[in-house]
């Protein structure tokens, strides 16, 4: 009697625990028959899964027009300002051929949990589901052939060289003028500064102030208030009559005037005056060639570098080239002239002095008699 209880006990529990199988076994078949149906109706439903955004705007149960139409609108292209002072310049991502690629981005979006993996696909389902945000970012292009060309535009219209300071002489009375400083665009700077605000995928307007470096002038008015005093002065004369050499003599005055000498620095004559053409304005007359006097252009500037010699000379300049004449001329003692020419010998000198230097040079006329005059400023 005992026995046969013992083996309905055995048998009993055996059948509860093939029941307890069982039941797990359909309960597992029911939870992954339903969740599949779930997967599956979600793979297949044309709707974004839940907590989708793209570029922080949600497309969540949106199809994939909706979606696009949506960030169409609302992440529109941003406005970005280049400024320079009181100019600026508007919608430049406009003129950069900017785009955003708003069908790429939502169908990336309703591609979250249809990859076609299933194992990944469930995850993503799942964790989309239970709260997890998945952010997309839009893609966008531009052309930056036209970034440069931009920047050059930009470089080349508010680029500006710095004004020296300068000094008027009139009538002995000695006026300094300010300078003003250059300014140079900073285009490398600028254009990784427009890179980098395509790159943080912002929607938010900015302006961006053009970067620059400031360029001093090479002579300031500090500079020139050191010249305060004449240093040295010479006047030769001329005939007014003489009409090719007495212009040649004026215009070659107006050309080496107005210099201002820095320290250290070494002039050239020729090179002030520049080239000695008919097509520059110079006229035939007598000039010395081989220990002749012949016609030829320019005759008259070797006055003017003569009558500038001795300036510099009586100033204590110190001349660093000259020649003289094959013949003596009329307008300064022997040995005391200055011969230039074309591809020939020239005039230079330097300023020895720790100051700038000034040289003025102007012609009068009183009846027929011409006088070129060469006054040469420093400190007194």
């Amino acid at each position: 009697m005992v026995d046969t209880q013992s083996n309905d006990v055995k048998t009993e529990k055996s059948f509860q625990k093939k029941l307890t199988i069982i039941l797990l076994i359909l309960s597992t078949m029911v939870l992954v028959c339903s969740f599949s149906i779930f997967f599956y109706y979600l793979r297949a439903n044309e709707f974004i899964n839940p907590n989708i955004y793209i570029n922080g705007l949600d497309v969540s149960n949106l199809t994939v027009e909706n979606a696009k139409s949506l960030i169409t609108k609302k992440l529109r292209t941003p406005n970005l300002i280049i400024q320079f002072e009181d100019k600026r310049k508007e919608n430049v991502l406009q003129t950069l051929d900017f785009k955003y690629d708003y069908d790429v981005a939502a169908n990336q979006a309703y591609q979250i949990g249809r990859r076609g993996n299933f194992i990944i696909d469930a995850v993503d389902i799942v964790k989309q589901n239970l709260g997890a945000e998945t952010n997309i970012p839009l893609d966008k292009s531009y052309d930056e052939k036209k970034l440069m060309s931009l920047c050059d535009s930009i470089e080349k219209a508010l680029n500006k060289e710095p004004f020296n300071a300068n000094i008027v002489v009139n009538q002995g009375e000695i006026n300094v003028m300010s300078g003003k400083n250059g300014v140079k665009v900073n285009k490398e700077e600028l254009k990784d500064e427009i890179v980098a605000y395509i790159d943080s995928n912002t929607n938010i307007d900015k302006i961006i102030p053009v970067p620059f470096i400031e360029i001093k002038p090479k002579i300031t008015r500090n500079d020139l208030l050191k010249i305060n005093a004449i240093k040295g002065i010479y006047t030769t004369t001329y005939a007014d009559a003489a009409i090719g050499r007495a212009y040649n003599i004026r215009l070659t005055s107006s050309k080496i005037t107005d210099k201002i000498v820095m320290p250290g620095e070494e002039i050239s004559f020729l090179n002030s005056v520049g080239e000695i053409s008919y097509k520059t304005g110079f006229q035939n007359d007598k000039i010395i060639v081989n220990g002749e006097y012949v016609d030829g252009i320019g005759g008259g500037i070797c006055q003017v570098s003569s009558t500038l010699y001795n300036a510099l000379r009586n100033a204590g300049v110190t001349i660093t080239q000259r020649t003289t004449h094959s013949l003596p001329v009329h307008y300064v003692p022997q040995g005391m002239d200055a011969t230039v020419a074309i591809n020939g010998p020239d005039l230079v000198y330097k300023n020895n002095f720790d100051y700038p230097v000034y040289v003025k040079s102007y012609t009068t006329s009183s009846g027929n008699r011409g006088k070129i005059t060469v006054e040469i400023y420093g400190q007194g």
